[in-house]
């Protein structure tokens, strides 16, 4: 603490009673359904704590040394600490990562009945009684009588509650249960869904915040006030409580001390981070000074594990919507200034009448230009996504352009845009255009684009950005032109300092005055070096926070030229921080400039090249690819790479390197890389080990293929070019192959010449089998076959693969997987699991494995599944990483008995995101999907015998709905009295698609957030709900082909056409 001069020894009582989950536990375990019940609750991971101790010695100590805050803060941001040479922050984000609760906006609904309280405390029937004790829950949870007389929801409900506030609020049990808790715990749904993250923190806040200084005067004044004057100091012992869910406080700190490994033992597997630490020996006060001897870990970065839960995906938009920042684990904007610039863009592209002409074949363009690394990308995405351009524009659209305008012909563009521009106001940004504005095959393509683009409304606008002054010339009008400069010294500070001091500025790091005006006149000097250019300023201010000592910084600036000629000096200005990586890191940075520039770059995919070129040291039982996700997040952190995000679910992260960054690569790998791309440069060194091929017509001649013979990595990008294998088998040092279209129906036995092979990918090609002799190829770990359409069996043998960790067979036409699949213990990621009639691996295989990596399973052939016994065994349950599930059923006729069973045993876990159901025989879909609470898309199709859906409405995370060719569908549910009436209804749909279902007689009557309604071929609907005119967000609606509505929603004179006529975009055929 800033306001104390030195720790004074201290008793704390820790409310938080955290050893009461190990009552819990074995409660609950004396029958299986109520265990089961309550590990499929948000709280369910907590059961499995290995330790209860709070180490509360250890707490204080800590305690004691939180930065004094004057005055509390009713956002409750992070509460920073003082310790060493170091301040660190324990906010919300740090919170969120321990527990696995997510964050989000706080609603209370409070009911004065709770059934709750009527069915396990009846004598309390009365308003007046219907309040309960932490203690009333205990006494239930411990009288044998009482606990076994309730059923086994209300077991677990009592056990929530318990949780909840008493061992996570850390409130006293003598305390009454707030009303809305109560509430709340009625629907196990609306209990998982609440944003549990939010509700504790902002107790610890509230009771942590200025907890030991307060404590400590208020007990120090007290005791002056009573004491002989020759005493200065109380001798006593001060005590004091501390509240809140403070395990997560320990964990923080665990987590933040690297020698804390010397006293606890962090399981990797587990996950949240909470209850992955046990206790190895005793942790005493004389072991604080090896503690916090070594400098802390400033900040917690989530793994990419973490990065794609649902906890931590809605808790990371909900701290961004909050601060209305990028959060600090995204590379930091460069833009973070210059608002007037900012603020000029937008208001003329948002203004119609700037730059208006005259000729309808003209488009409007904005055209922004300046040098490498300047800005010119951030600079349009900050508009891109500012939230007047969203408004003003109807459709917005971003085309990176790669060198040649002629990959985007004319032609795809009309096909893919041209039908959705018609007279609408759209932005298009096309980024990092390379045109010759003195070639003419250039400026007629250029001119054909444009008239391709003139289809739109007035005020719609194209933006360009380009490093070619002459050519932003040609584009645009001069009002329509910017030229990003340099930034401003006072803005290149402020930027710098904002990486190299990211907590409180100039402050941050340092352990005296003397040496903050040290570290703040190197740093800048430094700044003053990289003479405005922002991707510099970046680089080193991500560099300098690495730096501790004054001495380190004082090498840095020494060693920095001054970028007087900055596009000359760009190269070695990103070298300084190049060469500050460890061995490992160079290597896995530099290896990336296969890519080609501006391309997206998977971070799987990249984890998986780095493997298997064995670039990533090991460290003990730690798996390689947690390993390759701290070199990835490392990377990030350092802006080596940028722009990281999430695509998809079965993408994952995907990230892009500056072209600058590009330069410094190939720069650093020199002859031991060759990039092929479409200006078909020649292989002039026989000394490579990495390759990459981007285009279609190259040919490799037999000088080149003797030149390659070291080669170590082959990666082919271009989807068209085809490769004779062969060719390859020769080359055996070889670990990566990365092919499209081999010109060959199956693999050659010469392929196992190649002893080091790690990973192969084989993708758009002919091939139906590979030979059996490929499991010698013991060192495999990546095996892809993707849309290999006729590939249809996998080699007997494969079980012997042990070292195999993907296994991607995805839109194939494969039978079954061969037996004893079960025994490769290392499988991460399995595409999809085909269950054969006769031959194959039985489901039960796939339950052994344990598949971590595995965000997205297609389950082909469960009519093959011989129960619900059987389907158990998969243990869909605990994949508890898989996002998305699609199960498909075959064609052929059969007992829709055994269809129901085997669904209701494929129960996923309560994370999946997306579900896809086909060709299902069941009348009722089991009501486990109603469990699923994060599921956000749920497409079902071809289910002729299923008469009603589950209470979707109820999930509340769902987003998108689409129903294909369900014949016995009447209405969504039959049983309306199951909702309450103040209760919503499909609270997040956005998008509801309805084809082919006949006999659908009725919509729900209230989506509040939909915005795209289509409905196909449903000839007994007869109406619209008459609530559709209340649905504010929905901009778009189609019917077709429906008999009665598509007469009732006709243009002026249909029944529902006064529903729908304020809808912008209606199309009713």
């Amino acid at each position: 603490m800033e306001n104390l001069n030195e720790f004074f020894d201290a008793k704390i009582t820790v409310r938080s009673l955290v050893y009461l989950l190990g009552d819990i536990k074995g409660k609950l375990q004396l029958k299986d359904n109520r265990i089961r019940l309550f590990r499929n609750t948000v709280f369910g991971p907590w059961l499995d704590i290995p330790c209860y101790a709070n180490e509360n010695h250890l707490l204080n100590y800590v305690l004691q040394h939180q930065v004094y805050v004057p005055q509390m803060s009713d956002d409750c941001p992070p509460i920073a600490y003082k310790i060493g040479n170091n301040v660190l922050r324990f906010g919300r984000r740090e919170f969120c990562l321990i527990t696995g609760f997510r964050l989000g906006s706080l609603s209370y609904v409070e009911k004065s009945h709770s059934p709750f309280v009527v069915r396990v405390f009846p004598e309390r029937k009365s308003a007046k009684k219907h309040r309960v004790k932490g203690d009333d829950l205990l006494y239930v949870l411990k009288e044998d009588t009482l606990w076994s007389k309730i059923s086994d929801e209300d077991a677990v409900r009592v056990c929530l509650l318990i949780v909840a506030e008493i061992i996570f609020m850390g409130q006293k049990p003598v305390s009454y249960i707030p009303a809305h808790i109560l509430t709340l715990v009625e629907d196990f749904h609306a209990w998982n869904a609440y944003p549990w993250g939010e509700y504790m923190w902002r107790c610890f806040y509230t009771k942590l915040e200025n907890v030991a200084p307060k404590h400590y005067h208020i007990y120090y004044k007290k005791k002056m006030e009573t004491a002989p004057k020759k005493e200065t100091a109380p001798k006593t012992i001060a005590t004091y409580n501390v509240f809140g869910f403070v395990w997560a406080l320990k964990i923080w700190i665990l987590e933040s001390f690297p020698y804390s490994r010397n006293w606890w033992n962090k399981d990797p597997d587990k996950m949240p981070r909470g209850i992955a630490w046990s206790k190895v020996v005793t942790f005493s006060k004389n072991h604080y000074g090896i503690l916090f001897g070594q400098d802390p870990i400033l900040h917690l970065v989530p793994t990419s594990l973490e990065r794609v839960q649902p906890w931590y995906i809605a808790s990371d938009h909900f701290l961004r919507e909050l601060s209305k920042v990028a959060s600090v684990d995204r590379a930091v904007p460069c833009w973070s200034t210059r608002d007037e610039e900012k603020k000029m863009i937008v208001d003329k592209i948002c203004n119609e009448d700037i730059g208006i002409t005259l000729d309808d074949n003209d488009v409007r363009v904005y055209a922004i230009w300046g040098m490498g690394g300047i800005g010119k990308t951030t600079l349009a995405q900050y508009v891109y996504n500012h939230e007047t351009v969203k408004k003003y524009f109807e459709l917005k659209c971003w085309v990176l352009e790669d060198k040649k305008l002629d990959e985007m012909s004319l032609d795809d563009l009309q096909r893919q845009l041209q039908s959705k521009l018609n007279e609408k106001k759209y932005f298009i940004i096309m980024d990092d255009v390379w045109l010759d504005h003195e070639s003419h095959e250039d400026m007629d393509g250029w001119e054909e684009l444009c008239k391709a683009l003139s289809c739109g409304a007035k005020g719609s606008t194209v933006m360009v950005t380009t490093r070619k002054k002459a050519l932003a010339e040609v584009m645009a009008i001069p009002e329509l032109q910017h030229n990003v400069a340099v930034l401003s010294k006072d803005e290149s500070w402020s930027l710098f300092k904002m990486l190299a001091f990211p907590v409180t500025g100039e402050g941050e790091n340092v352990s005296s005055g003397l040496e903050r005006e040290e570290k703040v006149r190197e740093g800048k000097e430094i700044v003053e070096k990289c003479n405005g250019l922002p991707l510099a300023v970046k680089t080193l201010g991500s560099l300098m926070l690495t730096k501790k000592s004054v001495g380190q910084w004082q090498d840095v600036n020494k060693n920095f030229m001054n970028m007087s000629k900055i596009q000359d000096n760009v190269l070695p200005t990103l070298r300084l921080s190049y060469d500050d990586l460890p061995p490992h890191m160079k290597i896995c940075f530099a290896y990336c400039c296969l890519f080609s520039k501006g391309e997206e770059m998977s971070k799987d995919l990249m984890i998986e090249l780095w493997m298997a070129n064995e670039f990533i040291p090991s460290k003990g039982d730690v798996s390689l690819y947690l390993l390759g996700g701290e070199i990835f997040d490392t990377l990030i952190g350092w802006s080596f790479f940028q722009d990281a995000v999430e695509k998809d679910i079965y993408t994952g992260v995907i990230c892009k390197m500056h072209d600058l960054m590009h330069d410094l690569a190939l720069d650093v790998m020199g002859d031991d890389c060759a990039v092929i791309g479409p200006d078909k440069e020649l292989i002039r060194s026989d000394k490579v080990l990495y390759l990459s091929l981007s285009c279609e017509d190259f040919e490799f001649s037999k000088q080149d293929l003797k030149k390659l013979r070291p080669l170590r990595s082959m990666l082919v990008f271009d989807d068209n070019y085809q490769i004779s294998i062969r060719q390859m088998s020769s080359h055996v040092y070889i670990r990566v192959l990365h092919l499209y279209k081999i010109k060959s129906s199956t693999l050659p036995e010469s392929i196992c010449k190649l002893i080091h092979l790690r990973y192969l990918k084989i993708s758009r090609s002919r091939i139906k089998v590979i030979p059996e002799s490929i499991i010698n190829l013991q060192n495999m770990q990546v095996l892809i076959l993707e849309r290999c359409w006729e590939f249809r069996e996998l080699p007997k043998g494969m079980r012997y693969m042990r070292n195999l960790q993907r296994l991607d067979t995805s839109s194939s036409s494969l039978r079954h997987m061969p037996v004893g699949i079960k025994e490769l213990t290392n499988l991460r990621r399995l595409s999809n699991f085909v269950v054969g009639k006769d031959d194959g691996a039985r489901i039960g295989e796939m339950g052994n494995l344990n598949l971590v990596g595995m965000r997205k399973l297609e389950l082909s052939g469960p009519e093959n599944v011989g129960g619900l016994r059987e389907a158990e065994s998969a243990n869909l349950k605990d994949k508890i990483n898989l996002k998305s599930l699609t199960l498909v059923w075959s064609h052929d006729e059969r007992s829709e008995t055994n269809d129901s069973e085997v669904l209701e045993g494929l129960e996923p876990n309560s994370g999946l995101q997306e579900l896809k159901i086909n060709r299902y025989m069941g009348t009722v879909i089991s009501p486990w999907m109603v469990k699923l609470v994060n599921l956000t898309s749920i497409n079902i199709s071809h289910l002729l015998k299923c008469e009603q859906l589950p209470l979707l409405g109820k999930l509340p995370s769902l987003k998108i709905i689409k129903l294909w060719d369900m014949d016995s569908l009447k209405c969504f549910h039959d049983d309306d009295n199951s909702t309450s009436k103040d209760e919503i209804l499909f609270p997040s749909l956005q998008e509801l698609h309805i084809v082919t279902c006949w006999s659908l007689v009725s919509l729900p009557s209230n989506f509040p957030k939909l915005q795209s309604l289509e409905i196909y071929t449903c000839n007994k609907l007869g109406s619209l709900p008459d609530e559709i005119q209340s649905f504010k967000d929905l901009n778009q609606i189609t019917i077709k082909g429906c008999a009665i509505l598509s007469r009732r929603c006709e243009k002026g004179i249909g029944e529902d056409w006064p529903k729908i006529s304020h809808i912008p975009h209606r199309s009713i055929y």
